[in-house]
C-alpha cells in the first residue's frame, strides 16, 4: 500500500508544476464555488489562530494573544450564523452529511491501494470532499474549549490549582488544533499532487476551472468586506483601549 501510494505521488509530482502554470494562463470558463464571506472567514480565521499560537508563550504579547482569541470566537459566531441562515453551500448540516461518508471512503480506498491492478481508479476528489468537512468541523469545535479555558485563565477565575489545570487544558486544545490544521494542510498538498490540481485555489479565487453552472450563485462581496472590516475595527478598538497597546515592541527586539 505504501509503495503504491508513493508511486502515485511520484508520478503526480512530474506533472503538477506544468498543470498549475497552465492554470494561471487559463482563459477558459470557470465556475464559482466559494463566495466572498466564506473566503474572508477562512483567511481571517487562519491568520488569527496563527497569531494567537505564535504569541501564546510571550507575556509581552499577551494582549495580542487574547485579542486574537476573542476574534476567533467572533468569527466562529459568524460562521455558525451564516451556516444556519446563509446559502446552501455554507450550511453546517451539509458539512456533517459529507463527513459521515468518510469511513466508507477510507475502507474502499484502502482496498484499492492493496489491489491496484483491479477495480476503478481511486476517487481522490471524493476523499477531499469528505476529509475537508471533518477537519473543518473539528477545528470549529475546538474553538470552544480553547476560548473558555483561555478566558478563565486570563481573568484568573478560581484558585491556583484551577488556574494550573485550565492552563494545561488551554495548551492541550491549542496544540490539538495546531495538529488538526497541519494535518489539513498536509492533506491538501498530497491531494493536489495526486489530482494534479491546486485544491486550495478555490479558497482564494472562489472559482474552479470548467464549464457548468455556478455552485454559488451570488458572491456577496459586500458581506465579505463587512467581515474583514468588523475584524479590523474590533482589533483597533482593543488596541485603543489597551493601556500599552496590543504589542510591547520591546518584545520583538
Amino acid at each position: 500500500m505504501v509503495i503504491n501510494l508513493r508511486h502515485h505521488l511520484a508520478s503526480a509530482w512530474a506533472h503538477v508544476s506544468d498543470q498549475w502554470a497552465a492554470r494561471h494562463q487559463d482563459t477558459g470558463p470557470r465556475r464559482r464555488v466559494k463566495d466572498a464571506p466564506m473566503r474572508s472567514f477562512h483567511w481571517l480565521f487562519a491568520a488569527c489562530f496563527t497569531l494567537a499560537y505564535l504569541t501564546s508563550e510571550t507575556e509581552k504579547l499577551r494582549m495580542l494573544h487574547v485579542t486574537m482569541g476573542y476574534t476567533l470566537v467572533g468569527l466562529l459566531a459568524f460562521r455558525l450564523v451564516y451556516g444556519v441562515v446563509g446559502p446552501r453551500h455554507a450550511n453546517i448540516g451539509a458539512l456533517w452529511r459529507k463527513a459521515k461518508g468518510l469511513p466508507h471512503w477510507v475502507r474502499q480506498t484502502s482496498a484499492q491501494l492493496a489491489t491496484p491492478t483491479s477495480g476503478p481508479a481511486i476517487n481522490w476528489r471524493q476523499g477531499y470532499l469528505m476529509v475537508t468537512p471533518v477537519a473543518t468541523l473539528l477545528i470549529l469545535a475546538l474553538v470552544a474549549p480553547i476560548a473558555l479555558s483561555g478566558y478563565a485563565t486570563f481573568n484568573e477565575l478560581g484558585g491556583d490549582w484551577l488556574q494550573d489545570a485550565l492552563g494545561e487544558v488551554h495548551e492541550f486544545f491549542g496544540n490539538f488544533m495546531l495538529f488538526t490544521v497541519l494535518g489539513h494542510l498536509a492533506w491538501l498538498v498530497v491531494l493536489s499532487l495526486l489530482t494534479k490540481r491546486n485544491e486550495a485555489s478555490p479558497m482564494y479565487s472562489g472559482t474552479v476551472a470548467g464549464a457548468g453552472p455556478d455552485l454559488v450563485q451570488h458572491n456577496r462581496l459586500w458581506l465579505g468586506i463587512a467581515v474583514v472590516l468588523g475584524v479590523v475595527l474590533y482589533v483597533a478598538w482593543e488596541w485603543q483601549n489597551s493601556p500599552n497597546g496590543l504589542i510591547r515592541w520591546s518584545a520583538l527586539f
